[in-house]
């Protein structure tokens, strides 16, 4: 076909995203389980019940991802942000006791553009207020019609009144990494700067894990 002669005629296949080899995006060669060490803030439970455990996710390696969360079990490729964050909540729904097969199974309806999970999500509850973070869920950030960011949220902080002020967030694809972990502020939340072509990202809504 005349887009496979252009593919072949320039090498564009140089640029697919495959199975990640254990160097992050930037070419620096950080191992993924050294970058996200920041993950500690585990305590506290998460919305389908137990335990919130930290983790550190795992390159694709049978050391570091064990389990499989980000290779064998995982439906996305890496640096995508979707792909971390569905690990990430492989591990976070497991740890707190459900079945891998369960697990899956709730998290597979959740397939496609970051921007569209909100929307897809079935088997977990959610709320589109931003005021009403939880540790263990999962923000969507959306914009135009369904690209967007997800990220995971580690811990929530609040003010002397209980009011959330910021969240410690873990996520995927951030200025081209597999894994990174940061603080963000509430006014950060609802309006995700660095979207596509300059233009922000806004909140969709939290999965509640």
């Amino acid at each position: 076909s005349t887009i496979m002669s252009v593919i072949n005629t320039y090498n564009l296949t140089q640029y697919d995203i495959g199975v990640w080899d254990g160097t992050v995006a930037d070419g620096t060669g950080e191992a993924l389980y050294e970058i996200c060490e920041g993950i500690t803030n585990g305590s506290g439970t998460i919305s389908s019940g137990g335990s919130f455990t930290s983790g550190v996710c795992g390159p694709n390696n049978s050391v570091n991802d064990p389990d499989g969360f980000w290779s064998t079990h995982n439906i996305f490729k890496s640096p995508q942000c979707t792909w971390y964050a569905h690990g990430r909540a492989l591990q976070i729904l497991t740890n707190a006791g459900m079945s891998l097969d369960a697990a899956k199974s709730n998290l597979r309806p959740m397939h496609g553009d970051a921007g569209e999970w909100y929307d897809q999500n079935e088997n977990f509850s959610s709320s589109m207020n931003v005021n009403e973070p939880r540790q263990g869920a999962i923000i969507v950030w959306q914009q135009a019609d369904y690209w967007g960011h997800v990220a995971v949220i580690e811990k929530v902080n609040t003010d002397a009144n209980g009011n959330p002020v910021s969240v410690d967030i873990s996520e995927g694809n951030n200025q081209g990494r597999q894994c990174t972990t940061r603080t963000v502020s509430m006014d950060y939340v609802k309006r995700h700067s660095g979207g596509r072509r300059g233009v922000d990202y806004t909140f969709k809504g939290y999965i509640y894990l």
